[in-house]
């Protein structure tokens, strides 16, 4: 008797354990140990935050040096246009320099940006640089007009009278060039803090 007991005994706990949980028992999940929102309206919020970022991301304009230096003529006040690549460390140490002063001066001139990293390979058309430009400026906040040349450098560079880059221009109201900033000559080694900056103040000032 004893033994038929211990054998039905051991059956049931087999029965038992290979059962296992039953599937109509509620999973809980702890909110600390998971990244999903805990609520509609909390996933609905992450969302919006991420279209949000999505619109701040700074998208460069493609277009012809020409058209470029056409839009500048017509901004019919002065402008201060910072010709850059992303192959360029001075050119990106720099760029703070010129979002500081859109942020300062915006109201009185125009803070224009142009990316010269097309060089005219067909293998690297300009618009293959555009993700690339786009992350810089946005991280930049670099709210103010940005082209992307889709003129090969050489010969932005020959229109320009200049040799290499950085190379920052101050343009009068009537589109005219105030001031050439390169990094040769009397301007070599310029920045913006001691040189830029103070030149489009003092040009402000004087009410050119």
């Amino acid at each position: 008797m004893a033994l038929r007991r211990l054998l039905s005994y051991l059956g049931l706990a087999a029965l038992t354990f290979s059962l296992g949980c039953s599937p109509e028992e509620p999973v809980v999940v702890d909110p600390e140990t998971t990244d999903a929102p805990a609520t509609v309206e909390e996933a609905a919020d992450a969302a919006t935050d991420d279209d949000t970022q999505a619109d701040a991301a700074v998208q460069p304009e493609l277009a012809a040096f020409d058209e470029i230096q056409q839009r500048i003529a017509e901004l019919d006040r002065p402008a201060v246009v910072d010709y850059w690549s992303l192959a360029c460390q001075p050119c990106m140490d720099e760029f703070p320099g010129l979002v500081r002063l859109h942020r300062e001066h915006g109201e009185r001139v125009a803070c224009v940006a142009v990316d010269v990293d097309f060089d005219g390979r067909k293998s690297k058309p300009p618009e293959s640089y555009k993700e690339a430009v786009s992350e810089f400026l946005t991280e930049q906040a670099a709210e103010f007009p940005n082209y992307l040349s889709t003129t090969p450098s050489d010969e932005v560079f020959a229109a320009l009278e200049i040799i290499s880059i950085p190379s920052v221009f101050v343009y009068n109201a009537d589109g005219t060039v105030a001031k050439k900033f390169v990094d040769a000559g009397d301007t070599a080694g310029f920045t913006y803090e001691d040189d830029v900056i103070p030149y489009v103040k003092e040009m402000l000032a004087s009410g050119e």
